[in-house]
């Protein structure tokens, strides 16, 4: 036999030994679990949060025998703050990883984006993240372990309305499909109680002067301001409320991320905003330890976005384990879920893929830090 025909038959063994079922067997051997979150831009420090969360989970489990005996495979996909990236993120987690359940993405307009592309191919969207109320109508392989914007939005209305005597509001909100379903909440409880909505400005994602909008809010002679947006943008909107000297009760949607002292500089100081309840030190045992694995491994306190996202991981675990490894599966699995005990607190989701039990709370930025003033629905 020639050296060249020799040649050539190992060459072909070589390339059916590559692509033979036994070396596809690590891909078999492992679960593997797409993760979307915002890695870099604005919303980093919460992305940073999720995917932190889903590791520390990941970790764990798989050091404890997997998933019946398989190690969970994270397949982690930047989208980079933008909806089309967390699209093109998803995509690619389907068609070209075969994941069957993805985690986020964690901003609602891009989740929203991508959650007819999950429906139609069958695969899970949990987003531990995700507040817009059009989420709920969304499909039906898209669930989230997060309070919706008409919860925390509801608490902080009827906070402002039991609690204060303030009834003109004028309003400074991003445009963004979770902006829209939050003020929507507010306003018809603001007006359904004797209350008045002067008049609503809003901004562009990324803006930067907000000096505009702010002087026709001036304008309009508000008691109060409710402001909704991301930390990088309400850190320069409470600094340059404060430039302008309007010395003014605020009003916001969460922003308990220690960002805000750095964005806002001592301008956030007393801010009263709704927020999902995270006390670490008035919170279960299960909480507390949380934290410090999460302080452990990563050198920081833990966040509730953190706390969602390593949830997301072990509620996944309890299903995947019943159920098994598919789309359709999944999915009946989370709408049987009955009462899971995670960090965060009793998770169980209704027939539109929500959380069933609230947990919301106000807060006051006051010195320095985040005090709770009043608990709603705490389980």
């Amino acid at each position: 036999m020639s050296k060249k025909i020799v040649l050539i038959i190992s060459v072909i063994i070589l390339l059916s030994l590559l692509f033979s079922p036994s070396c596809k067997k690590d891909d078999q051997s492992v679960i593997k679990i797409g993760v979307v979150t915002a890695i870099t831009g604005p919303v980093a420090p919460y992305g940073n949060n999720v995917r932190d969360g889903c590791l520390l989970a990941t970790e764990e489990i798989n050091t404890h025998e997997g998933i019946n005996g398989h190690q969970i495979k994270l397949i982690i996909e930047d989208e980079e703050s933008s909806p089309q990236k967390a699209v093109n993120a998803v995509r690619k987690l389907i068609s070209v990883d075969k994941v069957q359940v993805i985690i986020g993405p964690i901003i609602s307009s891009g989740f929203l984006a991508a959650a007819p592309i999950a429906e139609k191919d069958e695969v899970v969207l949990l987003s531990p993240t995700g507040m817009a109320d059009n989420i709920s109508d969304a499909g039906d392989y898209i669930f989230r372990n997060r309070t919706t914007a008409s919860q925390e939005a509801g608490a902080l209305a009827n906070y402002i309305m039991d609690e204060t005597k303030f009834r003109k509001f004028s309003v400074l909100r991003v445009d963004s499909d979770y902006s829209i379903s939050f003020i929507s909440v507010c306003k018809d409880i603001i007006e359904q109680r004797g209350g008045n909505i002067l008049m609503e400005e809003y901004f562009k994602q990324g803006a930067t002067d907000f000096r505009a909008q702010l002087t026709s809010i001036k304008d309009s002679n508000p008691d109060a301001i409710i402001i909704i947006g991301i930390p990088i943008e309400l850190g320069k909107i409470l600094k340059q409320i404060k430039e302008l000297g309007l010395n003014i009760p605020l009003f916001s949607n969460s922003i308990d991320s220690p960002q805000i002292f750095e964005l806002a500089e001592g301008a956030e100081d007393g801010l009263i905003f709704s927020s999902t309840f995270y006390e670490i030190e008035s919170g279960s045992e299960k909480l507390k330890a949380f934290d410090k694995k999460f302080q452990d491994r990563f050198g920081r306190r833990s966040h509730f976005f953190a706390a969602n996202a390593y949830d997301a991981i072990y509620i996944l675990k309890e299903v995947l384990e019943n159920n098994g490894y598919d789309g359709r599966k999944i999915k009946d699995g989370l709408y049987s879920l009955k009462k899971f005990k995670g960090v965060i607190g009793v998770v169980e989701f209704d027939n539109k893929g929500d959380l069933k039990y609230p947990n919301t709370v106000i807060k006051q930025i006051k010195n320095g830090e985040f005090r709770v003033i009043k608990i709603y629905n705490k389980i």
